[in-house]
């Protein structure tokens, strides 16, 4: 279980991760760190803590489940900064 857990993780880290955890630090270093932080919250209470309860226990899928919602959590995420970045709402604070 444990290798299939890491050979998810190493495709999942390749494809999705990036989108998720880099474009919010170019939303921090122009000074728009508020909707960074309430996007990560909301998504993570909802999508990683939610969704790992309910796939992993009530559908009994076990550990895998846990890992399942991260994933979940990472493409949601990647999809509202790639949402917000091309909004180009995040241009409008300024640092200085």
């Amino acid at each position: 279980m444990a290798t299939e857990m890491i050979i998810w993780h190493g495709i999942f880290a390749i494809i999705i991760w990036p989108l998720s955890f880099t474009i919010p630090a170019t939303f921090r270093g122009a000074g728009d760190s508020k909707s960074v932080m309430y996007i990560s919250l909301i998504v993570m209470f909802t999508c990683r803590i939610a969704l790992s309860y309910v796939i992993a226990d009530w559908w009994g899928i076990g550990v895998f489940g846990t890992w399942i919602a991260m994933f979940i959590d990472w493409y949601v995420r990647a999809g509202i900064y790639i949402y917000r970045y091309l909004s180009n709402r995040w241009t409008e604070y300024r640092v200085v």
